[in-house]
């Protein structure tokens, strides 16, 4: 999936509308929680679980899109986004200004789409080439890129390695590995004292009452049309570390 290329206002509005049900059982569960028994405390933290990531899922399938294997150009350059934001803002000019056949306006629309093209069409001639006995051309395409952005380049282009069996404490079932977990991870956050656990939740419900937090000033305000300006504004490309010098 590209998040980069995502709805992000969407995948935001439907993940709130998909949390909020979720989040209104919690608090009915927090107030039962105390008379419930052990199995129905653990039955509804598998469904919450359950339904959380499906939620999430569910959102990501609609507002993220998804690109499968061989998908990403690793040819891909900052000069050819540059021919290509130079040819969409030309053509843009072109068509404000009533789409003349001719003039200066014309001809820098023409020569930039030109200029795209070409380049465009070196760039893909080149990815044709690179599966030599040599990989020097992917060579270099994978040293323009930094961090995340160069193991994607990598996965898109490679089949990833099988994948090595997993043995923890002796086990290699993935359902015997997670109850393993869910022990280990309950006698981990269980309290060693129970008067001092609950000495404690009385003191932080006092002292919650009275909380009120930082004072709320108007230079803090902002309203739905900013959020909404800031993500159109917002350039759906990858982002890499800017040197020093830049």
């Amino acid at each position: 999936m590209r998040s980069d290329h995502a709805d992000l206002l969407s995948y935001y509005n439907t993940t709130m509308c998909l949390l909020y049900r979720l989040y209104y059982k919690l608090l009915e569960f927090e107030n039962v929680i105390s008379s419930i028994s052990d199995v129905d405390c653990n039955n509804f933290i598998n469904s919450y679980y359950g339904k959380l990531v499906d939620g999430l899922n569910h959102s990501a399938e609609l507002h993220v899109p998804t690109y499968y294997k061989n998908d990403y150009k690793f040819w891909w350059s900052q000069q050819l986004s540059c021919f290509k934001d130079n040819a969409i803002k030309s053509n843009k000019n072109w068509k404000d200004a009533g789409r003349p056949r001719t003039g200066p306006i014309a001809d820098k629309r023409n020569a930039d789409k030109r200029s795209y093209k070409k380049m465009l069409y070196r760039e893909r001639r080149a990815e044709t080439q690179c599966y030599t006995n040599d990989l020097h051309h992917l060579h270099d395409a994978l040293m323009s890129k930094f961090g995340v952005h160069f193991w994607k380049c990598w996965r898109s282009k490679f089949k990833k390695a099988n994948k090595t069996s997993r043995l923890i404490d002796g086990l290699a079932d993935d359902t015997q590995i997670a109850e393993k977990f869910a022990e280990f991870f309950q006698k981990t956050c269980t309290s060693f004292n129970e008067s001092q656990s609950n000495r404690l939740r009385c003191m932080f419900s006092d002292r919650y009452q009275d909380y009120v937090g930082d004072p709320f000033l108007d230079e803090y305000k902002f309203g739905v049309e900013l959020v909404e300006t800031v993500l159109s504004q917002m350039k759906r490309q990858s982002s890499r570390p800017r040197s020093i010098n830049d």
